[in-house]
């Protein structure tokens, strides 16, 4: 798999999701904004700034963040065509999760897709780096049997210097950790085997060995215009994590977010985790119409998480 392109606008919250927000989007992508709030945070207090109107295009992202080469021509090594294929299915898959609120019926395979487009963005996030780096543990150390992907992963390791030093200077990590950070998402998305991938292998074992529980918050037309979901600069916010439980929000759209929540099983003695997994429910869906309370928790709570920013289609979005 070849990792050459163009692209030089690089996005770490794709231009995807960030148009399910879109102030108006009936418009064309070029012409489509969002509002841009910056947050201050006092104790447990947040504020938000004077609105602003960005255009989507150029929001969330940073020239070469993802870049390890560059000819002469303009051509690239980066890891965008890693990223694409998740990309390229979750403005749909959000609107199918969404859609389901219809029929209260939505497939399985739908909402652990969806984890996996929406979790990416924890992973490729410059503003998450250290954290990233805590999950994933020593994975940037991994050696490749195959000569032409270890190849590949030298290169993602020695990496162009110029890019190093002005996305270090950006996001205020060092280049110690931009290069691990690179070289654990080349490693987590890297197809090894046929189109299966480590990232994915990891987020299909958490859904087999998990008890799930999702939660769908949709806001219809009975909403009111500013009654919208805001999308963090993080893309996610972590509302608990114990030994036992993890609860991960994220945004769908201006008028729906979900949240995921998995649980540790106990099985009793004499059962093994694969035995014990194969009698796991499927994740149990619950779905909320307009619940205004939850609306506020969510928006408060994204621009509590968020690094510095966050994002909305309407210039005055509900918070606590």
């Amino acid at each position: 798999m070849k990792l050459s392109n163009k692209t030089k606008n690089q996005h770490y919250i794709s231009q995807a999701e960030q148009r399910l927000n879109s102030i108006d989007r009936t418009l064309t992508k070029d012409q489509q904004r969002i509002f841009e709030f910056d947050v201050t945070r006092k104790g447990e207090e947040t504020s938000l700034g004077t609105p602003r109107r960005v255009r989507i295009r150029k929001n969330l992202s940073f020239s070469d963040l993802f870049s390890f080469s560059q000819d002469d021509l303009g051509l690239r090594e980066n890891l965008e065509d890693l990223f694409q294929r998740y990309e390229s299915e979750v403005s749909s898959l959000s609107l199918e999760v969404v859609n389901s609120a219809e029929n209260r019926r939505v497939k399985p395979t739908a909402l652990r897709n969806l984890f996996k487009c929406k979790f990416l963005n924890f992973l490729r996030n410059p503003f998450s780096v250290v954290k990233v780096l805590n999950t994933v543990g020593p994975i940037s150390a991994v050696q490749f049997t195959d000569p032409n992907i270890e190849s590949i992963f030298n290169r993602v390791r020695d990496g162009s210097e110029v890019h190093r030093q002005v996305a270090c200077s950006k996001f205020g990590m060092t280049e110690k950790l931009y290069n691990r950070w690179l070289r654990s998402l080349f490693v987590l998305l890297y197809p090894v085997t046929g189109k299966s991938c480590v990232f994915d292998q990891a987020i299909d074992q958490l859904f087999a060995q998990s008890i799930v529980g999702v939660r769908i918050n949709c806001y219809d037309h009975h909403s009111q215009p500013e009654q919208v979901c805001i999308l963090s600069d993080r893309g996610f916010n972590v509302r608990m994590q114990t030994d036992d439980q993890f609860m991960i929000e994220f945004n769908l759209s201006s008028k729906a977010f979900v949240t995921y929540v998995f649980i540790t099983p106990h099985f009793p003695p004499g059962i093994s985790l694969e035995r014990g997994s194969s009698i796991i429910p499927k994740p149990k869906v619950f779905y909320d119409t307009n619940d205004i309370e939850a609306l506020c928790h969510f928006n408060t709570l994204s621009a509590f998480q968020c690094a510095s920013k966050i994002y909305a289609a309407h210039h005055s979005p509900p918070i606590e």
